[in-house]
């Protein structure tokens, strides 16, 4: 495991990160994953249920099952480094035993960094009243690389002092 600098440096390391993320992550969690309710089906009676289905499928067209796409599944395909540092970003912020791993890896700072990934995750994502809006994944990777940065130079300042 490296460590974050590297990570989000290394875009080799970084896909074998979201990669394996991409694997783990693939299954569907199911519809009743985030709120824990379970949500039953609409009651029908069978008779027409099966007319309602025959009707409704005459002139479609075959489409073939979908396949649920994940920040970890684009970025594995698409390999744009955007969509790459996102991924690891969110993996990060996600996986409390990855985020440690890393964090393990890091120096203090980035480390610190690492661990408060989470909530300024959250914030990225739903900003925070009364005056922080909402990020893009675009602002939010900028924004997280560029605490990275500022980390690492002042361990690089710190150690040739």
């Amino acid at each position: 495991m490296a460590d974050l600098w590297n990570i989000f440096t290394d875009l080799d390391y970084a896909l074998s990160v979201v990669e394996m993320a991409n694997d783990v992550y693939r299954a569907y969690p199911g519809p009743d994953a985030l709120i824990g309710l379970k949500i039953p089906p609409p009651n029908v009676k069978k008779a027409s249920a099966t007319r309602a289905r025959h009707a409704a499928t005459i002139g479609a067209v075959e489409l073939p099952p979908v396949e649920p796409e994940t920040i970890f599944s684009i970025a594995a395909r698409t390999k744009q480094a955007q969509d790459v540092q996102w991924a690891v970003l969110t993996l990060l912020a996600i996986d409390a035993t990855f985020r440690e791993e890393v964090a393990r890896k890091s120096p203090p700072m980035a480390a610190q960094l690492a661990r408060e990934l989470p909530a300024r995750f959250e914030r990225y994502i739903m900003g925070k009243p009364p005056n922080i809006a909402a990020m893009t994944p675009h602002e939010a990777v900028l924004d997280f690389t560029l605490s990275i940065q500022t980390a690492f130079s002042t361990i690089t300042e710190t150690a040739s002092v």
